[in-house]
């Protein structure tokens, strides 16, 4: 995935709204390790760029953040179907990445938000599969995590071409879990 990450004015202004400099993005990184190493039940993350993603996430607010990494870490243990099994080599996941497409658009918003279209390749032979799909969808999530800087996601469904057969995959069980794993 190759983004266009934000640089010169564009990365002053998401800083700026973020109320972040570099000196302060330190040290709230340092204090989120030692707050980290005080949570057993969380992996040790040594990953700056990962922390700072979850900074920026959460609008640079310290208790928010934690709350977020709680919850990002939390949301995989009740939700294996989506965060298990993630090799995009094994064929469920080929299989997906026939059927659908998740594109970052590579440049910013003007206001600094990651626009991301979804949509389905083709869909009167796609051999969609909503579970493997939505997995698909979290992983490029996760990847941008670390890589990407923005202010905000724009998220654009494109479900032209969209059957009742897609839609039956579509279980509320599946798409509330779906809902709440999105929310973190």
């Amino acid at each position: 995935m190759t983004l266009v990450l934000p640089a010169g004015d564009m990365l002053k202004k998401i800083q700026s709204d973020l109320n972040l400099t570099e000196g302060r993005e330190q040290e709230d990184l340092s204090k989120l390790k030692e707050w980290l190493v005080l949570q057993p039940h969380l992996p040790k993350i040594d990953d700056d760029r990962l922390l700072a993603g979850f900074l920026y996430g959460s609008k640079n607010s310290m208790e928010r953040c934690k709350k977020v990494i709680d919850l990002h870490y939390t949301v995989r243990g009740a939700a294996p179907e989506f965060f298990k099994n993630r090799d995009p080599k094994n064929a469920d996941m080929q299989s997906c990445l026939e059927s659908v497409y998740i594109v970052p658009m590579p440049k910013l918003t003007a206001e600094g938000a990651r626009v991301t279209i979804h949509g389905l390749q083709d869909p009167a032979k796609s051999q969609f599969n909503a579970s493997e799909c939505m997995k698909l969808v979290f992983l490029t999530g996760d990847i941008r995590l670390r890589e990407d800087i923005c202010s905000g996601d724009v998220l654009i469904y494109d479900l032209s071409g969209s059957s009742l057969s897609h839609l039956a995959q579509l279980t509320l069980p599946l798409v509330r879990k779906f809902m709440i794993c999105g929310q973190v």
